[in-house]
């Protein structure tokens, strides 16, 4: 399998000795089986960096970065078992942030020394400053060696026969046998020559560069060892060049009290040398006591929990809206599903249209062996989700939070043919998550409705794939004045019957079912709550969460050679809709849509 190009990211991509890792690269994947663990019951998920676990997320709320061998990779175990990750929830919760919010960076890898843990600390910290490190740093004896442009590890196990029989059953494909041969010939000397003590030697100047590192850039942190032991030995401690190295290192970063193997009584073990569930618990419970005492939790903003309480409040009065009659609702489901088969989307959104289909071209070319996964934020009774997977053939998950309008969508799915293609799942956008991650996140007219619209662009943004793309449509706050201003005239003044009639008028396309004229006419003028917004304030958006604006349709969805002229032409769409309300007598909804592309 050839190796895929990495998404730039500001983090770095694994660099370790797997190979199927390498080959995975620019891509998430998963097994069920890793290094000593062949049971096929965990999961092991790695993202796009080559790493376990999810893709980085810029704008999570709270960002921990996991370095480590075996113990912190998590062999054995699901990741969110591991002893680092307990801590992250510990500290998430304290915080008074939801899990949903948490970014937890796992770059442990099995076997590392600690000069390969440094390495990893100090590269990825340089790129990405976290709000917490935890480092599980390895048994002292464990050191590496460099040689023909590669690292490998060193240690009192290349002195035995197994060590012998890795070799003699290599494969010589690659020149792996040669290069293990080479390996374990230059390891074998290094031991000759050196006390097993050089492993304490050297891992306790790794464990100073990283305390050193970590304290200079005011990075929180800390570290414990499988046999920390060691460190505290008398003829050590007592050591002309040990000694002083030893009584430089911070006890309150890097827990010498901490031993996992002797903190539980009856350590349970995944396998034959790797933690199991309940002693990662205990070392998560110790670890955190350990960073965080008894300090209380932090006391809550008043401004953020009275936004908190703003949003949920605006949540269920859009729920108990749409419950009465959600939006785009047909009158029977004929009509619904003949809306659907209608291949409309080329007319409405062409931009999306050709990247539908030119993603199309790309799965056949590739044999099928890529498929565009969607999201969709607000899916109302499926008329969008049902056509891209009908007309485009991509795999949707669609999520809302009207049970009505959810029923339609799942009643038409056998009806249309695509019930193994969309999954509808009933959720207010700000209590989605999942491990899933999208090449297309669409929300189409939704997050206007929310308490806050940017807060849900970040939330469901952090599901979005590494080059992936999202589309999204709000109201236009010059273009939309003039229609809520004239409609919300007419009402006040002739009464909610007449607004409708002179709606119906207006909107042709949809005046000649009542049910779906009366649902476009509620979500139009009668909504609790609605925000507008321009390109200007998107792009910002866009911006802050590594997006680029490839089209919208303030410039009906042309090339964008200059964003300013773009925000120049936006201000224009008032005299638009005053036109055509009063003038064309025709329906101008003040809508825009942007589609933006992640380029971090």
């Amino acid at each position: 399998m050839a190796a895929l190009e990495v998404t730039a990211s500001p983090l770095r991509p694994y660099s370790g000795h797997r190979i199927e890792r390498h080959e995975n690269l620019g891509r998430s994947w998963s097994q069920s089986t890793h290094d000593t663990d062949r049971s096929g019951e965990r999961s092991y998920r790695f993202n796009s960096l080559g790493f376990r676990g999810s893709e980085f997320r810029p704008d999570s709320r709270l960002t921990v970065f996991v370095f480590g061998e075996s113990d912190a990779f998590g062999i054995g175990v699901e990741l969110e078992e591991t002893w680092a990750y307990g801590v992250a929830l510990r500290e998430a919760k304290r915080l008074g942030i939801d899990e949903s919010e948490l970014c937890v960076m796992n770059f442990a890898e099995g076997g590392s020394s600690n000069s390969a843990i440094a390495r990893m600390v100090l590269t990825q910290c340089s790129c990405v400053r976290p709000d917490l490190v935890l480092i599980n740093f390895a048994q002292h004896q464990r050191i590496e060696a460099y040689a023909n442009g590669s690292t490998f590890p060193v240690g009192p196990w290349h002195d035995t026969e197994h060590a012998e029989q890795t070799v003699a059953h290599a494969h010589e494909a690659g020149g792996l046998k040669a290069r293990l041969g080479d390996q374990l010939e230059r390891a074998r000397a290094f031991l000759r020559y050196c006390d097993h003590d050089q492993g304490l030697f050297q891992s306790t100047r790794d464990v100073l560069l990283v305390q050193s590192m970590l304290k200079a850039e005011g990075i929180e942190a800390l570290a414990i060892a499988r046999t920390p032991e060691h460190y505290l030995r008398p003829e050590i401690v007592e050591d002309f060049a040990l000694g002083p190295l030893v009584e430089l290192i911070d006890r309150e970063f890097f827990r010498l009290d901490i031993s996992p193997l002797h903190l539980v009584e009856d350590v349970d073990w995944s396998d034959v040398q790797h933690y199991g569930p309940r002693t990662h618990a205990a070392v998560a419970e110790r670890a955190f006591a350990a960073l965080r005492g008894t300090a209380a939790p932090l006391e809550p903003d008043p401004d953020v929990e009275q936004h908190k309480q703003n949003v949920a409040l605006v949540t269920d009065s859009v729920r108990d809206f749409y419950t009465e009659l959600p939006f785009n609702y047909h009158g029977t489901e004929k009509d619904a599903l003949a809306a659907i088969r209608q291949p409309t989307i080329e007319r409405t959104y062409p931009d999306l249209h050709r990247f539908l289909q030119e993603s199309a071209v790309h799965r056949t070319e590739s044999n099928g062996s890529l498929n565009l996964s969607v999201l969709e934020v607000g899916c109302g009774a499926g008329w969008l989700s049902h056509g891209l997977a009908l007309h485009y053939n991509v795999d949707v998950e669609a999520i809302d939070l009207t049970p009505a309008a959810l029923d339609r969508a799942r009643a038409l799915a056998p009806r249309v043919g695509t019930e193994a293609r969309v999954r509808f799942r009933e959720c207010n956008v700000f209590d989605f998550h999942t491990s899933q991650r999208y090449d297309l996140i669409l929300s189409m007219g939704v997050l206007h409705h929310t308490g806050d619209a940017w807060a849900a662009l970040k939330r469901v943004a952090r599901y979005l794939a590494p080059g992936g793309h999202v589309y999204l449509g709000l109201y236009h706050a010059p273009g939309r004045r003039v229609f809520l201003d004239e409609m919300g005239r007419l009402a006040r003044e002739e009464g909610e019957e007449a607004a409708f009639q002179r709606y119906r008028e207006l909107d042709r396309v949809h005046a000649g079912d009542d049910t779906l004229a009366r649902s476009w006419f509620r979500d139009q003028v009668l909504h609790p709550h609605e925000t507008q917004h321009t390109l200007k304030e998107v792009c910002g958006w866009f911006d802050e969460l590594g997006i680029e604006l490839v089209s919208t349709s303030i410039n009906r969805f042309g090339p964008i050679s200059d964003r300013a002229l773009l925000f120049d032409d936006e201000l224009e769409y008032e005299g638009v809709s005053r036109r055509a309300l009063f003038d064309e007598k025709r329906y101008f909804p003040g809508f825009f849509t942007a589609f933006g592309r992640r380029t971090t």
